[in-house]
């Protein structure tokens, strides 16, 4: 874990939280709960284990957890409003941090001639 870098770290924790939220949103619907968090841990395993294309399916799967936070946002009050944000702040976490080397390969600064 401590040879990842820090785009990747970023993602694994976010990936974990986003786990920990859908186990807590769905407390009493155990079956839902383990449907829900298995993907964020099955991608947060293959960060660790450092598998290469991890980081870039976990951002695609983020921007479906994107949607179903903002969608619940938008649907419910209270606290699981505050659920379905953190989710999708969690999931914008996520995708900004595994484009990172991606945006900073396009977007850095190039070196001179």
């Amino acid at each position: 874990m401590n040879r990842l870098s820090g785009a990747h770290k970023t993602v694994f924790f976010a990936l974990l939280g986003i786990a920990a939220l859908f186990m807590l949103g769905f407390r009493t619907q155990w079956q839902t709960a383990i449907f829900n968090a298995l993907p964020p841990l099955l991608f947060a395993t293959a960060i660790a284990l450092r598998v290469r294309t991890a980081t870039f399916w976990a951002s695609i799967m983020a921007l479906f957890w994107f949607s179903y936070g903002v969608m619940d946002a938008w649907t419910f009050q209270g606290s699981t409003r505050l659920h379905a944000l953190g989710i999708t702040v969690l999931s914008v976490l996520v995708i900004v941090a595994g484009s990172w080397a991606g945006l900073l390969a396009r977007f850095g600064k190039k070196p001179q001639e």
